[in-house]
């Protein structure tokens, strides 16, 4: 079987970096498990728009071109895979209309962030539970080939190292969508240590070097600019405290802080989410979870001085940590592989 991969930074080289055991292979989305199936030989194309094309208002056209590049790229495949929507949306209305007879594989992300009024997909996979419940709703008819799988952690990467647990700390390592001034807000007058690692993008305004408990970590690049911290050295520094804090903004509709959250488990450490990361965990049976009600200054104080009082943090690690292997990266490759794979 031929397939093109479809994503939005170079799957090639993170399956090399991944190899070499610099990144995660999660971040390879199941890729890494299809080149090792017999028969299987792969493609891969890059869906990046420059972002000259923002400045000249040509975005939409440089889609569309991409989207052509792809079909091309895509004869003689059997299957186009899209690890993220809507890198694929045009084929999926190529299909819809007859001209495209490849079988369509993607996974979603975000709530509502595809449609099927115009467009035709073999498997759609989501790693939302909020999206897939808003898919079944969205599309009943469709509901066939929609599937829930939980994208997890790669443990062999992270290997034998936890986080610190002895003394109770916190840490945000995020940068997409992250309100970190609430996060230093609600550390203002407490003792709380605190680890904060961000770039330009997420730097806390409010933040100030006379805040002794709060160590900011300021890293210019990302996995895929050319990162100045590695991967290694991130896991490095987040392992050295206790606790993990996912501080998005009340206006956030999408899944957010899920790279964070699967670092944070596989490390055995507790969770603290906002409410609006669109991370499913249902609290009532796993109690290394708590929620609080983003941008709430107050409830992110409580709910980080409940865990700094919990007489069970070490139980609590190792819930963490046991979530992380029932939810680990094999069970989304495998996944990833079965649907492609099938008849």
């Amino acid at each position: 079987m031929k397939i093109l991969v479809v994503n939005n930074y170079s799957m090639k080289q993170f399956l090399s970096l991944s190899d070499a055991g610099v990144c995660p292979a999660h971040h390879c989305w199941g890729v890494d498990e299809l080149r090792n199936s017999p028969g299987v030989k792969l493609r891969f194309a890059l869906f990046k728009i420059p972002s000259i094309c923002k400045k000249l208002h040509i975005r939409r056209f440089y889609y569309y071109y991409l989207q052509l590049l792809f079909a091309f790229k895509a004869i003689g495949c059997d299957c186009i895979y899209a690890a993220a929507s809507p890198l694929i949306d045009f084929m999926g209305y190529l299909k819809y209309i007859g001209f495209l007879d490849k079988k369509l594989i993607m996974v979603v992300h975000h709530p509502r962030n595809f449609s099927l009024k115009r467009q035709r997909y073999n498997r759609i996979i989501f790693i939302c539970k909020e999206a897939y419940n808003q898919a079944i709703n969205d599309y009943p008819d469709f509901k066939n080939s929609f599937i829930y799988q939980e994208w997890g952690p790669d443990l062999n990467f992270y290997g034998n190292k936890r986080a610190n647990i002895k003394n109770v700390s916190f840490v945000s390592n995020g940068i997409t969508n992250r309100d970190n001034y609430s996060l230093v807000e609600a550390i203002k007058g407490t003792s709380f240590r605190t680890g904060i690692l961000c770039n330009q993008q997420s730097v806390p305004p409010n933040y100030d070097e006379k805040y002794k408990n709060i160590e900011l970590v300021f890293n210019k690049g990302t996995m895929m600019n050319g990162q100045i911290m590695s991967y290694k050295d991130m896991v490095s520094f987040v392992s050295k405290y206790s606790i993990c804090v996912i501080p998005t903004g009340a206006e956030q509709v999408s899944l957010c802080g899920l790279t964070s959250f699967c670092d944070a488990i596989a490390l055995g450490m507790p969770a603290i989410l906002s409410d609006t990361t669109r991370i499913y965990v249902d609290v009532n049976i796993e109690k290394f979870v708590s929620y609080y009600r983003a941008s709430d200054i107050n409830d992110l104080r409580r709910v980080m001085s409940e865990f700094a009082q919990a007489e069970n943090l070490e139980e609590l690690s190792k819930a963490s940590r046991k979530y992380a292997e029932s939810h680990d990266y094999k069970k989304f490759a495998q996944t990833i592989k079965t649907v492609i794979l099938e008849e």
